[in-house]
């Protein structure tokens, strides 16, 4: 029985498994020879790195009661 092993994220205070390519990222070239559309392009605000440009806003499940 082979045993599977997660390398850790470099970088990170706490355990995440490496991903490469990092999730969200679109495939290069594209199946249908189209370029990659912009919401996956990278995206840099402040100084900060984003690998694409999909974001969720906070759920406030609290303000329902």
């Amino acid at each position: 029985m082979s045993r599977e092993y997660n390398d850790p994220a470099p970088g990170v205070s706490f355990f995440t498994p490496h991903q490469n390519p990092p999730s969200g990222t679109a495939v290069d070239p594209q199946p249908n020879g189209q370029p990659i559309p912009m919401l996956f392009k990278p995206l840099k605000i402040r100084g900060v790195d984003f690998q694409n440009r999909i974001f969720v806003s906070i759920f406030f499940s609290n303000l329902l009661s």
